[in-house]
Order: C-alpha cells, then sequence, then structure tokens
C-alpha cells in the first residue's frame, strides 16, 4: 500500500504543472516557516487557510499579491533583521504574482522554471563569490566563531567531539564583551578549545564552498547531465547543511525550486525533494537534547 501511495504521488508530481506545485509548495512554506512577526503571520495564515477551504482563491494573482504586500511590508519595517532567504522569499512571492497574472500557460510555466533556476545559480554563485573575496571566511574564523556561538550549531558541534562547556564559555566571554558596565584588556578574551574545533571549522568552510560552487555552475548549463550534478549536489547540500543549522525556511525554499525543475525530467530526484521536505522538518526537533 505505501509503495502505491509513493508511486501515485511520483505520478502526480511528474505530471502536474510548474506552476501547480509552486504554488502549493510555496503556501506552505508560506504558512509554516514565512515570517515570525504577529502582523504577517496572522495576516498571511488566514489567506492561506482561506486558500485552502476554496483552492481557486490558491491560483488567483490577487492572493499572491497579498502576500507579496504583506512580506514587502515586513522587510521594510524591520530590513536590518532580516535574514537573506526572505528576501528571495519575496522575489519568489512576487514571481508567482506575475505567473499568476499572465494567460499564457506556456509563458506561465518558462517563468516559474526560469526563475527557480535563477535563484539557485544565483544564491549558490553570489555565495561563492562572497565568500572568496571574505578573508574571515576564507580563513575559518567565521565558523570558528559560528560553531561557538551560534546555538543552532550546539548538537552538530558536540556530534564532533567539542565539549558543551567551550561554547558556553565562548557566548558568556561574547556577553562580557557587550556589557558597556565591563572593562576588559585589550577588548579579548581567550577561550581554549583545542584542535578539534578549528579542524572542523576548516572543513565545514571548504565544504561549504565547494558544494555551493558545484551546485551554481551545474545549473547553468541547462543539460541534462548538468542538471543530474546540480540535482545531485543540491540535495546533499540540503541535507547536509540544514541537519548542521537547520535553517528550514531556507531549506524549503531550495525544495521547492529543486522540486520546479526535477519533476518531469528526473521525477525520482523529485520524490527525493518531498523527502528532503519531511527530513528538514524532523531537523527542527530539538533532538540533541535528547541524544547528546
Amino acid at each position: 500500500m505505501l509503495g502505491a501511495g509513493i508511486r501515485k504521488l511520483r505520478s502526480e508530481i511528474s505530471n502536474a504543472s510548474a506552476l501547480e506545485l509552486a504554488t502549493i509548495l510555496t503556501v506552505l512554506l508560506v504558512a509554516f516557516h514565512g515570517f515570525k512577526a504577529w502582523y504577517f503571520r496572522l495576516p498571511a495564515q488566514c489567506l492561506v487557510v482561506l486558500g485552502i477551504l476554496f483552492r481557486a482563491i490558491l491560483f488567483s494573482w490577487i492572493f499572491w499579491l497579498l502576500l507579496s504586500i504583506l512580506a514587502a511590508g515586513r522587510i521594510l519595517y524591520f530590513w536590518q533583521d532580516v535574514d537573506n532567504h526572505k528576501f528571495i522569499l519575496l522575489y519568489w512571492l512576487c514571481c508567482l504574482t506575475l505567473a499568476h497574472a499572465i494567460s499564457d500557460d506556456q509563458i506561465k510555466q518558462t517563468l516559474i522554471e526560469t526563475n527557480a533556476r535563477f535563484f539557485i545559480v544565483f544564491v549558490m554563485l553570489a555565495a561563492v563569490g562572497q565568500k572568496l573575496a571574505s578573508s574571515s571566511y576564507m580563513d575559518s574564523s567565521f565558523f570558528e566563531f559560528e560553531l561557538l556561538v551560534d546555538t543552532r550549531f550546539r548538537g552538530f558541534a558536540a556530534l564532533f567531539g567539542i565539549e558543551p562547556e567551550i561554547p558556553l564559555q565562548a557566548r558568556r566571554a561574547l556577553e562580557l564583551l557587550k556589557d558597556p558596565l565591563v572593562t576588559v584588556q585589550d577588548n579579548r578574551i581567550i577561550v581554549e578549545t583545542g584542535p578539534t574545533l578549528p579542524n572542523l571549522a576548516a572543513f565545514v568552510t571548504w565544504y561549504d564552498l565547494l558544494i555551493q560552487a558545484v551546485i551554481g555552475a551545474a545549473f547553468v548549463f541547462r543539460t541534462k547531465f548538468g542538471d543530474m550534478v546540480g540535482h545531485l549536489a543540491l540535495l546533499t547540500f540540503i541535507f547536509t547543511a540544514y541537519f548542521a543549522a537547520p535553517v528550514i525556511g531556507f531549506a524549503w525554499t531550495l525544495i521547492i525550486f529543486g522540486i520546479v525543475l526535477a519533476r518531469s525530467r528526473f521525477p525520482n530526484l523529485a520524490m527525493v525533494y518531498v523527502l528532503a521536505l519531511l527530513t528538514t522538518t524532523l531537523y527542527k526537533i530539538p533532538w540533541q537534547g535528547w541524544l547528546l
């Protein structure tokens, strides 16, 4: 029965249009991983509920225009604390608005597929360019800092043998440096980390750089072989990177782009993207509190 259900889902995905898949999956993205601010979340979720109750609403350009306006308002209101992938979400919502407003079916599909490919290439290669230009990234100090002070890396760091007390000391030191009432000599506090942390940071630095370069370059060429390499690299990136740092909204955004491009050409890989949706959702569960 499970096998029959999987085959049916595979068939439905491969036969669906790019716009249909993008519409349904982006609704889920907005509902579960949109902006957290109540003035976006509340009206956006009300729109999503209406779309679920009256499915025709989901395929109205007005629905997507309203979501785009809400997202733009959230970004403009507090732009300084918005993650980069939220800007991609806004651009994608605008693409869906335009696609649903166009009457020609072929142009609709072309617009969605072209922009899905563009966003993958742009996000990955722009990230590579930015990292190559950053001395703090290339010398691995960026990930040394993140592994110490970003709590999202807590479980990942512990899995590789970094004692939980070390990141805790680093976060305490950072809070001390931020305290305006405390004077610290040379504005530096040394935290002894041992050899594991710099080695892990160096590995993550080069892995992150190289796999993003492969993904971006592979999708540029638009060949079947290039796309195959790109999808395999993108899936590897999604399963690994978001295990370490569960930024699930960004993961789902990349998954949507991947499914849109893989649905007809690589239906089996499209099913792996569906598995990635489920897997990255599990990454959000506080597993490190149970296992470590």
